[in-house]
Order: C-alpha cells, then sequence, then structure tokens
C-alpha cells in the first residue's frame, strides 16, 4: 500500500484526501486510493467469516472528516439570513425591553413611597427663595397684622419647612400621580383641601408666627380661591391641555395590561432568538449579550443625566436644584437598572468569547 506523506505536518496516511492531522489537503492518485479501499474491504471481509459479524460498512467516507472540513460545515450555519435575523430580533428585543423597563421606572417613581421619598429631600426655604413665593406669602399678609404679632420671613420659612408641610404636599402629590395614571383629569387641589389643612395645623402656624387664623380669615380665603384661576392652572386637565397630551393614552401606557404585554413580547423575542441560534450557542450567547450592554449603557446614561436632558428642555424655566430633587428616586432606580443590566450584558458577551476560544483550541 502506498503511504501518502503530509507537506505540512510530515504525518504519514493511506487512505484519506486530507491529512487525519493537521487537515491539509493531500495530492493522492486514484490507483492509491483504489489500492487503500480494496485493502480494507479485503480486512472486512476477512472479519465477517472468522467471526460471523457482517460488521459495519468501511469506506473512505466513512471516516471522521478533518479538523478544517468541521469548521467549514460551522461556518456555512453562520449564513447572511441568520446574521440578518439575529441582528432584527436584538433590535427588537432591545425595543420591547427598553420600553417594559421604562414603563416600570415611571410606574415605582409614582408610587406613594417614591413620592414620600422626593418631598422630603426638597428643601422648601431654598425652593420658595429660588421662586420667591416666600415673599409672596409674606407680601400677601396684611401690614397691621404683621405689626401687631411681629410676623418675620424666617417664621414663614420654618413653617413652610415643618414635617406637616411637607406630609401634606406628599400626600397631594400622591393624589395627583394616581390621577394622572388612572386619566382622571379632573382632578386638582381644592380649596377645602388647603382650608381643612389650615384648620388641622392653627396651633403650628400660631407657634411659629404667633398668629392665630380666625374664621373670618378662612372666609377671605375661601373667597380668594373660588376667584383665583390658581386652582384651575393646576389641575391636571390644564397641565395636559398644555402639553397638548391625551389622558387616556396616558392612562393605557400605564397600565398593567400595558406591561404585561411588553414583558410576553420581550419573552416571544428572546425565545425567538434562541430557538434561531439553538445549534450556534456562542452567537445566541453574543446576541443577548450585546443586546443587554446597548439596553444597560443606555439606562446608566440616562440615570447621570436625566436633570440635565430635562433642564435643557424645559428651557431653564426650572430650577436645577428643583429638578434633581424631584428626579433623584427617578435616577437612582435607574442608574441601578444599567448598571445590573450592563453587567449582565458583559457577563454574556464574555461566556461568548470563551466558547469561541474553545472552540479554536478544540480544531
Amino acid at each position: 500500500m502506498e503511504l501518502i506523506k503530509c507537506p505540512k505536518c510530515g504525518s504519514e496516511m493511506t487512505d484519506s484526501k486530507f491529512c487525519t492531522v493537521c487537515g491539509e489537503k493531500l495530492s493522492v492518485s486514484d490507483s492509491a486510493l483504489q489500492e487503500a479501499e480494496h485493502e480494507l474491504l479485503d480486512k472486512l471481509r476477512e472479519h465477517e467469516k472468522t467471526t460471523g459479524d457482517p460488521g459495519t460498512s468501511v469506506s473512505h467516507t466513512d471516516t471522521p472528516a478533518p479538523p478544517r472540513i468541521q469548521a467549514d460545515e460551522r461556518k456555512q450555519g453562520h449564513g447572511p439570513a441568520r446574521v440578518f435575523m439575529s441582528v432584527l430580533l436584538c433590535i427588537i428585543l432591545f425595543a420591547f425591553s427598553f420600553s417594559a423597563l421604562l414603563h416600570n421606572l415611571i410606574r415605582m417613581s409614582i408610587s406613594d413611597e417614591a413620592i414620600t421619598e422626593t418631598v422630603s429631600e426638597i428643601d422648601i426655604v431654598t425652593l420658595m427663595e429660588e421662586y420667591e413665593i416666600t415673599e409672596m406669602i409674606y407680601a400677601s399678609i396684611p401690614s397691621e397684622i404683621v405689626e401687631a404679632y411681629d410676623i418675620r420671613q424666617s417664621s414663614l420659612e420654618r413653617l413652610l419647612e415643618h414635617p406637616a408641610v411637607k406630609e401634606f404636599a406628599s400626600d397631594k402629590f400622591s393624589e395627583y400621580m394616581s390621577a394622572l395614571a388612572q386619566g382622571d383629569s379632573n382632578f386638582t387641589l381644592s380649596k377645602r383641601d388647603i382650608i381643612r389643612f389650615l384648620e388641622k395645623n392653627e396651633s403650628i402656624i400660631q407657634n411659629e408666627t404667633g398668629y392665630k387664623l380666625t374664621s373670618a380669615d378662612y372666609q377671605k380665603l375661601d373667597n380668594y380661591l373660588s376667584d383665583s384661576e390658581l386652582l384651575h392652572e393646576i389641575s391636571i386637565n390644564s397641565i395636559l391641555s398644555t402639553a397638548n397630551t391625551d389622558p387616556g393614552l396616558i392612562k393605557w401606557a400605564l397600565s398593567t395590561f400595558a406591561f404585561i404585554v411588553l414583558l410576553i413580547l420581550c419573552a416571544v423575542t428572546l425565545f425567538a432568538l434562541i430557538y434561531l441560534n439553538r445549534k450556534h450557542v456562542r452567537l445566541a450567547f453574543l446576541s443577548i449579550g450585546i443586546t443587554s450592554c446597548c439596553l444597560g449603557l443606555i439606562y446608566t446614561i440616562l440615570g447621570l443625566s436625566l436633570s440635565n436632558i430635562i433642564l435643557t428642555a424645559a428651557g431653564g424655566s426650572i430650577k436645577h436644584s428643583l429638578i434633581n430633587s424631584i428626579l433623584s428616586y427617578t435616577m437612582n432606580t435607574s442608574l441601578t437598572y444599567g448598571l445590573i443590566i450592563l453587567a449582565i450584558g458583559l457577563v454574556l458577551t464574555g461566556i461568548s468569547v470563551l466558547l469561541k476560544k474553545t472552540a479554536k483550541q478544540e480544531n
């Protein structure tokens, strides 16, 4: 039998067109191949006569494909159509995941717990100074009352910073957000709410200012709020009309049903991506990993720069300190989401890289 020597690694073999060691293509004559095949068939017949076992048919086509051929077969699975569909599914998965996380982030940000935390962090005094609200309230008090009870502006600041005031603001803000999520566009702060709050905290007002509210004061306030457009301007309907936003759309967008639909779409898209690459585990890990990295990066950036984005959109009409206080909970939650998802994406991408290195070593 003629021995064939591999010109690349020097190994000798008799019955292959490719080197079984390095995969190099060999120049084998037809006569040598026929001789090798006849010898294998003779050995098979002799084995059958001796043992009575027909065995299995042996030919040069039954030998394992050389490493280079196996690599070529694997590469054929990563066709343009598969890659295109994988990219398309990644984009769809990113869009659905981003929407689901954004929905959950908004719902968490308008929860009672989040609003209470946000209001507690707001520096009422600084806020009042920036918008000159304290001066406006002080100027509205009759001069004879100011002189008689020696009411100072600092007394009003301490009153506005009192926990009872923050609790009232937190409760009303929670009611606003709840009404907005339910699509109740008629909700607003009523004059009865304001008067009831003052009646409940008369002692606090008297301790801070030295003045005790009378029934005549409440009547004047009632008349003022009835004639003023203030309560109408801060109603949900007025705010949404100014922003040209449909309350029904907000109600649907923030509903539990919408969130469940988004989760189902995410799960279906993820399943489709994994099924498409079921024979290519490395590509599946890489696709999901890159998508997670992009999603995590977006939410990390959002958590770090949301206040600046709002300030730019508002054109500087809102104070930076107020935005930071209001959005502190949302920004921290967004940053947490982003870092966790980014870490998951890096792990999945790292697994893909390790699988690629392992495959190269095996070849």
